[in-house]
């Protein structure tokens, strides 16, 4: 028996799940070996007695490590992005094509994938309406501000090499916190968007829109609550994503 469109949709959502992990793991790597480069510049010279000059020309190698590591933030997103839309597009509008009986009737047109003016529209605003690049800006941003900021402190206050050390993990690893739900978020919302227009595509085909939650230990209770909800229009529906690294 062949899939329906919903259980195509829900083993999308699973497989997006485990992209998803892969491309978080990707820039948390690259944020560790940031991490490595500015600690090994930390530890040069003495390490007890940390000079200003030693400071300076820290905070300056930061800056570059982490804007280097930002920069090729974007192109693994939308990589991701571009591969979540293309799936999610074409597997649901086979699902949609067969279950409305559409090869049978039309076995002359091919199935195409998503039009090229839509996956342009995804990859440029992957993120709520707005610039994956802004969001990735804004990331960078709070990472060097909060790395800058326990460099100075530990200057104001006469900190060792090991204390301040201890505070760059903890505040690189926010940093890959945040990386994870940018890219988890950007992603999800490409397969989404791809949804979107593949309804808009196969509109006389379809009935009725049901929201479909994906429902396990961690679904939170916003979106299980609306799990099954059914509407003529999909504008009736709660927008996806609902919330940060939304599934």
């Amino acid at each position: 028996m062949p899939a329906t469109v919903a259980d195509v949709i829900l083993r999308n959502k699973h497989f997006l799940d485990q992209f998803t992990n892969g491309i978080s793991e990707q820039l948390i790597k690259e944020l560790q070996q940031a991490q490595k480069d500015i600690l090994e510049k930390l530890t040069q010279g003495n390490l007890n007695v940390l000079t200003r000059r030693h400071y300076r020309a820290v905070l300056a190698e930061t800056q570059s490590i982490l804007k280097n590591t930002y920069g090729s933030f974007e192109d693994t997103i939308l990589s991701g992005v571009s591969n979540a839309a293309r799936t999610e597009y074409w597997s649901i509008a086979n699902a949609i094509r067969t279950q409305a009986g559409l090869d049978k009737i039309a076995k002359a047109a091919p199935l195409q994938g998503i039009p090229a003016v839509a996956l342009k529209e995804i990859m440029a605003m992957p993120t709520g309406g707005g610039l994956l690049s802004n969001w990735i800006q804004k990331s960078y941003a709070s990472a060097a501000y909060g790395i800058d900021s326990v460099l100075v402190q530990g200057l104001i206050r006469g900190q060792g090499m090991y204390p301040i050390a201890s505070q760059l993990r903890k505040q690189i690893g926010m940093s890959m916190r945040g990386a994870e739900v940018l890219a988890r978020t950007s992603i999800m919302e490409a397969s989404n968007r791809a949804l979107d227009r593949v309804y808009n595509d196969y509109d006389k085909y379809i009935l009725k829109y049901r929201f479909l939650a994906t429902l396990d230990h961690i679904t939170c209770p916003v979106c299980a609550a609306h799990d099954g909800e059914t509407r003529e229009k999909l504008e009736d529906l709660p927008h996806t994503p609902i919330h940060p690294s939304c599934r």
